[in-house]
This record gives C-alpha cells, structure tokens and sequence, in this order.
C-alpha cells in the first residue's frame, strides 16, 4: 500500500477519496489472473480504472 501511494504522488496524481479500501487476496479470488501473475513475476502491478464523475463541476477527475 504505501509503494503504491509513493508510486500515484510520483506520478502528479492527487487522491481526493478512497471508494475502498486495498484488500490481500488470492490468486483464486483476483478479478483479473493476469495481473496477479504479473505481480508475482515483476514484483507489482498498478492498474488505474478511469471513468467520468456526474457531479464533478466541470472538473476532471478519475
């Protein structure tokens, strides 16, 4: 978790709020294998879902 805060701040991106919060799961109950196995070999993965927000104001948000 902190590896992945330090990777979104070096990246420019500013987190405004958390929807959920991170989870350790296995392999059986990824939502995608390939990411999870991709993450064993390389050690992690970041994976970013954008997706518009109704209320933003005209402002981008992802």
């Amino acid at each position: 978790m902190r590896r992945a805060s330090e990777f979104i701040r070096e990246q420019g991106w500013v987190v405004i709020a958390v929807e959920d919060e991170p989870a350790q799961i296995g392999r059986d109950e990824a939502p995608n294998i390939e990411h999870f196995d991709q993450a064993l070999v390389e050690d992690e993965v970041y994976v970013f879902n954008q997706w518009p927000v109704d209320d933003a104001d005209d402002q981008t948000r992802h």
